[in-house]
């Protein structure tokens, strides 16, 4: 969820306030075939090959893109890439 932050003018960003049920529905297999966007960043190994599998298995119409030269903070480490990737995807239309 997106909510404005306490700066004038700048966003900030909230863990979805369902995460624990997210994670017991990946836990028990169940799929969710809505839009997901995986966002990593190309220094980071959060997100891994090995992991494609169950991330198509469980969702199979996500995207990841992978952000050039970030880490696994890609927010900080590249806030325009990040913001231009996530407000393509939420402006996206079918």
């Amino acid at each position: 969820m997106r909510t404005r932050g306490a700066t004038p003018g700048r966003w900030t960003w909230k863990l979805i306030r369902y995460y624990d049920r997210i994670n017991e529905a990946i836990a028990d297999g169940r799929q969710f075939t809505g839009p997901v966007l995986f966002v990593k960043g190309e220094r980071s190994d959060y997100i891994t090959d090995a992991d494609l599998s169950a991330i198509r298995r469980l969702f199979p119409a996500a995207r990841l893109v992978t952000i050039p030269g970030a880490g696994h903070w890609v927010h900080a480490d590249a806030p325009e890439a990040f913001a231009r990737e996530v407000l393509a995807f939420l402006t996206e239309k079918d």
